[in-house]
C-alpha cells in the first residue's frame, strides 16, 4: 500500500489508478556506442619495375589512397609518388614491412594522417623538395633508410597528442613541428641538416642529442628537454632565433654555434633555460622590443662566452655567467 501511493507521483494524471494498479510510461532510447570500426588498408599491388602511386592499377582496392585509408607495402616493385592532377596525395598512415626491401620515392607533396609512419626496410626518398606531413608516430626500424634529400617533413599532431620520432640515425633535411601536442624524440638522436622551426606545442628531445645545421625557430612554442642527463647536448649550429617561446635544455645544455636574434610577442617574453654554452666567443643577442616588460629572460648558467647585446629590446640574465 505504500509502495503504491509512493509510485502515483510516476503516473500521469490522465491515467486513473484502480485498485492500486501501476501504470508507467516507459520510453526506449538509443545509447551511442564508440566507434569499432577498422581503419581502411590499401595495399601496394603494382607490377614492373616501378609503379606510380596515382596509378589507381598499383592498389589493392584498385584506387588511389584516400585520408581514411592506411596504406601497406609488403612486396612488388618501387613505388613514385607522383603529383596528383589536383590536391595532395593523402593517406591515414603508411607501413613499410619488412618484406619489401626496395624504393619509394617522393617527387609531391604528401599528408600522412594519425596512422604515422613506419619503415623497416626499403629506402623512402624526398626528391626535389617535397614536403612531408605527419599527425602520427615516425618510426624508422632497419634496415630501412629514409633520404631527406631537400625536402621538409612537418609534423602537426593535434592537441593533447604525443607524437614519437625515431629517425633510426637518419638525418633530415628541413623539420617543422607545427602541431599543438608534443613532438618527442625516442630511441635516436635527431640530425638536421637544413634548419627547425618550432611553432606551436612542445619539440622535446627526451635526453637524446640534438644536432641543427641551419637556424633553429621558436615562436610561440617550446623547445624543451624533459630530461635529466647532463651529457646531452642541443646543438644549434646554425643561430637561434625565438619570438615568444621558451628554450630549455633540460639536466644537459644548449650550445650555440652562432649569434641569438629574439624578441617578445602578445604570447609572452622569450625565455632561455638551463645550461647555456657559447661555443667558446662572445655571441651577440640581437633584442628586438616587442611589447613585454622584458623581451629575453635567460635563466641559465652560461658558459664558454660572454654575451654581447644589441637591439633596443630588453634582456634579463637571471643566472651568474661562469667564463670556463
Amino acid at each position: 500500500m505504500f509502495a503504491a501511493k509512493k509510485l502515483r507521483n510516476f503516473i500521469p494524471a490522465s491515467r486513473p489508478c484502480k485498485r492500486h494498479k501501476i501504470h508507467l510510461l516507459i520510453q526506449p532510447r538509443l545509447e551511442v556506442l564508440e566507434n569499432r570500426c577498422l581503419p581502411t588498408v590499401n595495399i601496394w599491388d603494382a607490377v614492373g619495375t616501378i609503379g606510380n602511386w596515382n596509378n589507381p592499377g598499383s592498389w589493392s582496392l584498385v584506387h588511389v589512397p584516400t585520408a581514411s585509408e592506411s596504406v601497406i607495402f609488403n612486396s612488388g616493385p618501387s613505388c613514385l609518388i607522383d603529383a596528383p592532377a589536383a590536391g595532395t596525395n593523402t593517406c591515414a598512415g603508411i607501413a613499410i614491412n619488412g618484406t619489401y626491401g626496395r624504393q619509394i620515392q617522393d617527387a609531391a607533396d604528401l599528408i600522412i594522417g594519425s596512422d604515422g609512419l613506419a619503415q623497416n626496410s626499403g629506402v623512402f626518398l624526398v626528391a626535389g623538395s617535397s614536403t612531408i606531413t605527419d599527425a602520427g608516430t615516425w618510426s624508422e626500424i632497419g634496415p630501412g633508410v629514409f633520404l631527406a634529400g631537400m625536402g621538409t617533413v612537418d609534423f602537426n599532431g593535434g592537441s593533447g597528442i604525443t607524437q614519437l620520432l625515431n629517425g633510426g640515425g637518419s638525418a633530415f633535411n628541413n623539420v617543422i613541428h607545427s602541431g599543438a601536442g608534443k613532438l618527442q624524440l625516442t630511441t635516436n638522436a635527431l640530425t638536421i641538416n637544413g634548419t627547425l622551426t618550432n611553432n606551436a606545442g612542445t619539440l622535446d628531445p627526451n635526453d637524446l642529442p640534438l644536432a641543427v645545421a641551419g637556424l633553429t625557430t621558436i615562436i610561440d612554442s617550446s623547445l624543451k628537454n624533459s630530461g635529466t642527463n647532463p651529457a646531452e647536448t642541443l646543438s644549434l649550429n646554425g643561430g637561434l632565433s625565438i619570438t615568444g617561446g621558451t628554450l630549455s635544455s633540460g639536466g644537459g645544455s644548449v650550445v650555440l654555434g652562432r649569434d641569438v636574434a629574439a624578441t617578445s610577442d602578445a604570447f609572452g617574453s622569450s625565455v632561455i633555460q638551463g645550461n647555456m654554452n657559447l661555443g667558446g666567443t662572445n655571441r651577440i643577442f640581437a633584442i628586438a622590443a616587442g611589447g613585454q616588460i622584458r623581451d629575453l629572460v635567460v635563466q641559465a648558467l652560461i658558459t664558454n662566452g660572454g654575451i654581447s647585446k644589441d637591439g633596443n629590446g630588453v634582456i634579463e640574465v637571471a643566472k651568474r655567467m661562469s667564463r670556463r
